[in-house]
């Protein structure tokens, strides 16, 4: 763990929308995040107190836990753990470590945190893990505890038998007081309500090369949306659920997006009436920010030339219900970041002053301001030349 304070910068930039509509970067500031890392896929508790983190380390990916209040960051399990050969996501047949996919849940009543994340000790076998943050807790507690025989995470040994978990995803509220998590396996996705003897409830089949992957749920719990991957193409679906008894079980199923084009990453609108996507329908491998209308049905394009979050893991991000914060395929620029008001149809550079940008995440405060973290470039370093990413927040201001 690494220890200290960056210093705080004040911008207050105001950049004008040519209808009066302006934003303003209140203030910015680097994080304290490994050195020299290639740090992705940042994502805000619900609480805003803490910021989670990938890094992608050679062959191994390694999760990170960083709180705002101390600026510090701790990384989950020992960090001498099976540092193997083998490369994540290319399948190889050598082992490797993986450790990631973290959601986040907070109890209405006291304020405990609740995440879910998988770890992968070995090639082929991923475990669903819990641990919990009270609400006077920091992150001490994690600081080089190992996965195995602690008091600090539990792993769900009761779902061994699917041997791989990916991409869980938490409930916003709770099923008889419990809250549920979804998530994939290789093929099929799943709905499980963390019960120590409960097995998960499968969701999905679907046949030959396609794969159902990444769910999230709408903000009422009652539908999940997924993405169904093949080799060639990529569709978005929703899953109606019903709740029977202590149980949640699905109703429908439909595929809402579906065609020759990657369509991936859905993201909920904080009131669940849109979802927005990347897409490259028109321009192949070339993407745009779409939106689903959950009522009409319509999809439509909104911005063009988009840089995807790392691994399409985190689709757009939504900034409160009418508006999107992205990144800008413009490498004369340095990939730099746009707030796009959807009702307007206007954009405007957030300056942040960075360059390379990308994996940009929103948690929202009061009004009309919110937080803003997003990944960054470094400089090119040493004789294997590797450009590191480190992480940036921000505090924006919309005014109208």
């Amino acid at each position: 763990m690494r220890m200290g304070v960056k210093s705080l910068v004040l911008v207050f930039v105001f950049l004008v929308m040519g209808n009066g509509q302006t934003v303003e970067v209140v203030w910015k500031k680097a994080l304290n995040v490994p050195p020299q890392k290639n740090c992705r896929i940042p994502k805000f508790s619900p609480d805003g107190r803490f910021i989670s983190f990938e890094v992608r380390d050679n062959e191994n990916a390694y999760l990170y836990l960083y709180e705002i209040a101390t600026d510090t960051y701790v990384q989950l399990g020992k960090k001498d753990a099976a540092r193997r050969g083998g490369r994540f996501g290319l399948r190889s047949s050598l082992s490797t470590t993986f450790t990631g996919n973290i959601t986040f849940w907070k109890d209405p009543e006291d304020g405990t945190l609740l995440f879910d994340f998988v770890h992968t000790p070995f090639f082929g076998q991923r475990y669903l893990y819990q641990a919990d943050i009270g609400p006077n807790e920091g992150i001490q507690k994690f600081v080089n505890q190992p996965f195995s025989n602690s008091d600090i995470f539990y792993r769900f040994d009761n779902l061994a038998s699917l041997q791989m978990v990916r991409n869980p995803a938490f409930t916003n509220g709770t099923v008889a007081d419990i809250p549920w998590v979804a998530f994939s396996d290789r093929q099929n996705l799943y709905v499980f309500n963390h019960g120590e003897f409960d097995d998960p409830i499968q969701l999905t089949n679907p046949t030959g090369i396609w794969a159902d992957m990444l769910p999230k749920f709408s903000p009422d719990d009652r539908t999940i949306a997924f993405i169904r991957d093949s080799r060639e193409n990529t569709d978005i679906g929703l899953i109606t659920l019903q709740k029977k008894g202590n149980r949640l079980t699905k109703k429908n199923e439909k595929l809402i997006i579906h065609g020759k084009s990657i369509d991936v990453s859905p993201e909920w609108s904080p009131n669940g009436l849109k979802i927005a996507y990347y897409s490259d329908e028109g321009h192949p491998r070339n993407f745009s920010i779409w939106i689903y209308d959950v009522v009409t049905g319509e999809k439509y394009p909104v911005v063009e030339n988009v840089v995807p979050n790392s691994y399409r893991i985190q689709g757009p991000a939504w900034v409160g219900n009418t508006g999107i914060v992205f990144v800008r395929r413009d490498i004369k620029k340095g990939f730099p970041i746009f707030y796009y008001d959807i009702p307007r149809k206007k954009e405007v550079l957030v300056p942040t002053h960075t360059l390379n940008n990308l994996d940009v995440a929103v948690h929202p405060m009061q009004g009309n301001e919110y937080l803003m973290v997003f990944a960054s470039g470094g400089a090119t370093t040493g004789e294997e030349k590797f450009i590191w990413t480190k992480l940036f927040l921000a505090k924006i201001r919309i005014h109208e």
